[in-house]
C-alpha cells in the first residue's frame, strides 16, 4: 500500500507548530478493526476522564469495537502527555514512550509490544510540518527497525496531536493498517487483530484516512436529484441545510461516531437545525427523503 497524504496537506519548511496538546478539544479516533474469524468492524477511541496511576495523571482512552458479527467488546487505555511526548500504560503496568516530538532525526523510540516481551523499535527518518485545516502541525516519517525483518523497509507517518495515520511495509501489509497504539502491531489476518486508521476529529481540524476501506465504515446512499448544502460546518448553534429537488425530507437524524441518535426530528424550522444541545465533535448528519434516497454528511460541532 502507498503512502498517500490529502489535498490539504502541504509540506511548510519555514514556519512554526507550537507542541500539540492531544488530549483536550474531545478528540475522536476511528479505526477499521478485525480480528480474525471475528470478523470486522469499526472501533471508536475517546477519552472518558482522568486517573491516577503510580502518581501520574493519566487520561482514559474507551475503545468501543462493534462487529459485523453483531457483537459488541471494549476496553480502556491509559495515556499521558509530558511536553511533546506521548506515554502510554503497557500491559506490564508501566509507562512506554510511544511518540516523541522533541526527538531529532535519526533518534529512537523503543517499546515492548503489548501483552509481549517481543520489543518494537523505530527511528525519526525525517520531519517537517504540514497545513491540516489551515493548522500547522509536526510529522515525522518514521522507520521500523523492529520487530520486522531487516530486510523488509516499513515506514509510517505520525502527526503530532493524532499518531500514526499511513504506513507502509515493503511489498507486505504488515504495518499497513496503522493506528494510535504503537505497540499493537497488526497481527495474523488469520487469528489476530488488525487494525486501519480511519478518522480523527476534534475542535479544532478533522482529517481522513486515504485507506478505500475506510469508505465503508460510513457508507452513503447518493440523491439524485437533490442538491444539498450545509453550512456552516464546523457549526456553533444552527446548521442551515437547503435542499433543492423535487422530493420532500421525511425524516433528519443527527448520531454520533458510536451509532447512538442524539438529534431526531421530522422537518426542519425554516431550514434550520439547532444543534445547541450537541457536544462539541464529530457527528453524522441523516437526511432521509420521501423517495426512499437518504444522504450522509460529516458535521463537526465546535466550541
Amino acid at each position: 500500500m502507498k503512502h498517500l497524504l490529502l489535498p490539504f496537506f502541504f509540506l511548510l519548511g519555514a514556519q512554526v507548530a507550537l507542541t500539540q496538546n492531544w488530549f483536550t478539544s474531545h478528540p475522536v479516533w476511528v479505526n477499521y478493526f478485525t480480528f480474525g474469524f471475528g470478523g470486522d468492524g469499526v472501533e471508536i477511541d475517546q477519552i472518558t476522564g482522568d486517573t491516577t496511576i503510580g502518581g501520574l495523571t493519566a487520561q482514559k482512552v474507551a475503545r468501543k469495537r462493534t462487529m459485523s458479527s453483531s457483537t459488541i467488546n471494549q476496553d480502556v487505555r491509559f495515556v499521558r502527555q509530558e511536553g511533546a511526548a506521548i506515554w502510554v500504560l503497557g500491559s506490564d503496568n508501566q509507562f512506554h514512550q510511544h511518540y516523541n516530538f522533541a526527538l531529532a532525526v535519526g533518534d529512537t523510540v523503543s517499546l515492548p509490544k503489548q501483552y509481549s516481551s517481543q520489543l518494537i523499535r523505530y527511528y525519526i527518518d525525517s520531519v517537517g510540518i504540514m497545513l491540516v485545516n489551515g493548522q500547522n502541525v509536526r510529522f515525522q516519517r518514521i522507520r521500523f527497525v523492529q520487530p520486522f525483518n531487516s530486510q523488509v523497509t516499513c515506514t509510517a507517518l505520525v502527526l503530532e496531536g493524532i499518531g500514526a495515520v499511513t504506513g507502509e511495509c515493503g511489498a507486505n501489509s504488515y504495518l499497513a493498517a496503522v493506528h494510535f497504539f504503537m505497540d499493537e502491531p497488526d497481527e495474523s489476518p488469520v487469528d489476530g487483530p488488525q487494525w486501519t486508521f480511519c478518522a480523527f476529529s476534534n475542535d479544532q481540524i478533522t482529517y481522513h484516512s486515504p485507506y478505500t476501506i475506510c469508505a465503508d465504515l460510513t457508507p452513503t446512499k447518493e440523491v439524485t436529484t437533490q442538491e444539498i448544502r450545509i453550512s456552516p460546518n464546523p457549526v456553533q448553534d444552527v446548521l442551515h441545510i437547503q435542499v433543492s429537488g423535487d422530493q420532500a425530507i421525511r425524516n433528519i437524524r443527527i448520531y454520533d461516531v458510536s451509532g447512538k441518535t442524539v438529534i431526531q426530528q421530522m422537518k426542519l424550522n425554516d431550514n434550520q437545525l439547532n444543534t445547541n444541545e450537541l457536544s462539541p465533535g464529530m457527528y453524522f448528519l441523516e437526511l432521509q427523503f420521501s423517495n426512499g434516497t437518504s444522504s450522509v454528511t460529516k458535521v463537526v460541532r465546535c466550541n
